[in-house]
């Protein structure tokens, strides 16, 4: 488990060492692919991130041209409970899970998730730690390392 918490207290930073605006300026279902197709996975799942049928159409339209992702950057949710969640907006799933995360995989089991937790108190780690909220693995992501960010930001979408 990476001892890297990437709550809103890491985000900021980064944002800082970078001289960025604190979050993304295109976390938005109109202004990004990536946000939206996230959001869009993620309404499958849980319904408060739930989209009117008619915006929904449009924008779904909108960002057709740019399904033509490969398997590596596709946003995915898998597994019973949904347990990894691939390639998101980090934007999403910290409005999802608490975490600016690309990738957030559950433990495989109750043995895992105890044995970690375990090893996470002896380690004296807070308890925001993701390890103690049912994740075994987590990929922190900064909105400047994201490709759509660059990609708007040059090309204006």
């Amino acid at each position: 488990m990476n001892d890297i918490i990437p709550d809103i207290v890491w985000y900021t930073e980064v944002s800082k060492k970078c001289k960025v605006t604190p979050r993304c300026p295109f976390a938005f279902l109109e202004l990004c692919p990536q946000y939206f197709r996230s959001y869009d996975v993620l309404r499958t799942i849980d319904h408060q991130f739930d989209i009117e049928e008619d915006k929904y159409k449009r924008l779904d339209a909108k960002w057709t041209e740019y399904n033509q992702l490969t398997n590596d950057e596709m946003q995915m949710a898998h597994g019973s409970c949904n347990s990894y969640i691939v390639n998101f907006c980090p934007e999403i799933t910290y409005n999802a899970y608490g975490y600016f995360a690309s990738y957030l995989g559950k433990y495989a089991d109750h043995i895992d998730e105890e044995q970690n937790i375990k090893i996470l108190k002896r380690k004296g780690v807070i308890d925001n730690h993701p390890g103690f909220k049912s994740w075994g693995f987590i990929k922190e992501k900064h909105f400047t390392e994201c490709s759509f960010y660059s990609l708007i930001k040059t090309r204006n979408l």
